[in-house]
């Protein structure tokens, strides 16, 4: 698509053709040759085990999961992309806020070239709750952060 508004049409229709709902919204494509620097949207993936772990991290086509609900015995990996002008690879952090956006630790961001940014992130040492992960991106023609909100249950 074009960089600018695009206006997409949510039609609902039931089994017989008949539409149910509708919806529209209007979405901004960013012009990525302008663009000084972005984080592209996280995919969150959940594994409740090391075999479902294992998967995800080397499936690049795994699925994510849609929920920000999880219990402290899920692992979650967290894949991004961020882009910067003159396709400069950015350099990227991420650290844990509590509900309160007050910072509580450094999370260590994998980056290899070519690929996606990864987080790992085991919730076993968290106390049920509410919390906010921070995804700082910086280069020499900007900065950009993103914010994925999730609650442990108990």
């Amino acid at each position: 698509m074009p960089p600018g508004p695009l206006e997409l049409r949510i039609v609902v229709e039931s089994q017989r053709g008949e539409i149910v709902d509708s919806s529209t919204r209007t979405v901004t494509i960013p012009d990525y040759q302008r663009t000084t620097l972005a984080i592209g949207t996280p995919k969150v993936f959940r594994a409740r085990t090391a075999g479902e772990f294992a998967q995800a991290r080397t499936n690049p086509r795994a699925l994510p999961t849609a929920g920000r609900g999880f219990s402290r015995t899920d692992r979650l990996l967290i894949r991004f992309d961020a882009y910067a002008a003159g396709g400069v690879r950015p350099e990227v952090s991420a650290k844990l806020l509590n509900r309160t956006g007050q910072a509580m630790t450094a999370i260590p961001v994998q980056s290899t070239p070519g690929q996606p940014f990864q987080l790992d992130f085991a919730l076993a040492p968290l106390a049920a709750g509410q919390y906010i992960l921070e995804i700082d991106a910086t280069s020499p023609s900007g900065a950009a952060q993103q914010m994925i909100g999730f609650k442990i249950g108990s």
